[in-house]
């Protein structure tokens, strides 16, 4: 597989081809949740303070892309359970305002007995009820180290997808075990410079399922790198590449996530994109085993091309308008369409000589459409009026 960054907002940096297409819509129940089924209620940290405003949900917005369902996840995160600064409640709050529709609370293993220790529900027993009320999968998950091992390196991983958290030992490779027997996910987090041992083992076992390209929590940290003024894993696509890994992006988040994101600039917190085949925990697993994942963060979609080609394609639709009325003429123009919930800056060209745009930036608003005049050449003009299927556009 070939890696593929688009960068959006900013010019995209790939090339793909858009068709005039039929969309086919996900149910409509997951994407109708800016209003949840319970009453509204503040934002948890500020409940009953008179004046505080209320939540609600910034829905993220994908087409079906190449007959998948696009979920967006978050599978890093932490509470007062282990060394996180927030409540298991706050977690699901977050991720339903910022239009998640998975959130794995991943409290460091080795707190079980430490953190509250006569609760043994932990955060998901805690929040199970509320996850179901706001459609937010909510799967079993957590954070094993190797720093009990007593061999370097210091790794961690991430568990999740598992039924019974209580089963993990002390040793890290029993857990290891004891997640791969409940059919969990093992991602390996802010893996740092260098291909470590134990992400060796895991791989050569078969046990390792995918690593953390960008880590919000340590970004700027030892073995990152900078695009786009993003900073992230950099060497780590190669990884996930070369050796058929999940390409994962997660928070990492221990204080309220607004702490980690500037939301006055429009920033949006980082997230992992599934293409799924049910939206359910059991069609996320199938994804990630399927390495159907790709990264979104800093304004930019990062994956293999087969998948980032995938979402960009179902996020635009372009049409070919014949005989325009314009300022005093008649023209031809293309009509393209943003069905996603990103803006797009793309410059615009036709291939296979079917005719000419002007060479400009045209910036595509999240859930918009605009209309770009084109010289089609006489040769080229026999194509039926709206059909888009003889042409390409480079974005």
């Amino acid at each position: 597989m070939r890696p593929l960054c688009l960068i959006l907002g900013a010019g995209i940096f790939a090339v793909f081809c858009v068709q005039a297409q039929s969309v086919v819509q996900p149910d409509a129940k997951y994407l109708d949740r800016t209003k949840p089924k319970l009453p509204e209620i503040g934002w948890p940290y500020l409940v009953g303070k008179p004046g505080n405003k209320m939540l609600t949900r910034d829905e993220v917005v994908f087409p079906v892309a190449g007959g998948f369902e696009v979920l967006k996840a978050d599978f890093h995160a932490h509470t007062i359970y282990s060394d996180g600064q927030v409540t298991p409640e706050v977690r699901v709050w977050e991720a339903w305002r910022d239009g998640l529709d998975l959130i794995a609370i991943t409290d460091h293993h080795e707190f079980l007995d430490l953190a509250i220790p006569q609760d043994r529900q932990r955060a998901n027993g805690k929040v199970r009820d509320l996850a179901r009320q706001l459609n937010i999968l909510l799967p079993v998950s957590s954070e094993l180290t190797t720093i009990h091992s007593g061999k370097p390196p210091h790794n961690d991983y991430i568990v999740s997808l598992i039924e019974d958290e209580q089963a993990l030992n002390t040793n890290v490779f029993a857990s290891f075990k004891a997640a791969r027997d409940q059919n969990g996910v093992i991602i390996w987090a802010h893996p740092g410079p260098d291909w470590s041992k134990y992400a060796e083992e895991l791989h050569a076992m078969g046990w390792l399922d995918g690593i953390e390209l960008r880590n919000t929590q340590t970004a700027a940290g030892s073995g990152t790198g900078y695009v786009n003024n993003a900073s992230f894993y950099t060497h780590v696509l190669d990884w996930c590449l070369k050796k058929n890994l999940a390409i994962i992006t997660s928070s990492d988040a221990h204080w309220p996530i607004d702490h980690m994101i500037d939301r006055s600039r429009g920033e949006r917190r980082d997230m992992t994109l599934l293409l799924v085949r049910s939206h359910n925990l059991d069609g996320v697993r199938e994804a990630i085993r399927s390495r159907r994942t790709v990264a979104y963060f800093g304004g930019m979609l990062w994956g293999a091309e087969q998948w980032v080609k995938s979402i960009a394609d179902s996020a635009f639709e372009v049409r070919l308008l014949r005989g325009i009325a314009g300022t005093g003429m008649r023209s031809d123009a293309l009509e393209i369409e943003n069905r996603s919930s990103f803006a797009f800056e793309t410059r615009v060209s036709l291939l296979n000589g079917i005719g000419s745009v002007r060479a400009e930036i045209y910036r595509m608003a999240p859930l918009s459409r605009t209309t770009i005049p084109v010289i089609l050449n006489t040769e080229k003009q026999d194509a039926e009026k709206g059909d888009a299927s003889g042409l390409q556009a480079r974005f």
